[in-house]
């Protein structure tokens, strides 16, 4: 099955604070382009989030506009592994995060 996804994802976990419903998840996986959240929650694809991303070490958030892309539900077939969230695509992406996410691939 051919890769869909534009850029490389990697494995972090960062903490993610989903607005205005105060959800607080970590990531499975970041890219330059999007991220998956591990959550029981989800939203409908095509919703817009508003997020604080709290890359490791910081204690500030990042903030960032997201677009809810896809939903995997949790323990799919024989993979027990797998856990339950959505990716997300980032949008209108600060330099700060841009940088954040710049040292993960280094």
């Amino acid at each position: 099955m051919a890769e869909k996804r534009s850029a490389a994802r990697k494995k972090v976990r960062w903490s993610v604070r989903v607005l205005p419903s105060k959800l607080l998840c970590p990531t499975q996986d970041v890219s330059e382009s999007g991220m998956f959240l591990i959550s029981s929650k989800s939203f409908p694809i095509g919703t817009h989030l508003d997020l604080l991303i709290y890359p490791r070490g910081t204690q500030e958030g990042i903030e960032a506009e997201a677009i809810v892309c896809r939903h995997k539900r949790g323990n799919v077939g024989m993979i027990r592994s797998a856990r339950p969230g959505f990716a997300v695509e980032l949008v209108n992406i600060s330099k700060e995060l841009e940088e954040a996410i710049k040292t993960i691939y280094q």
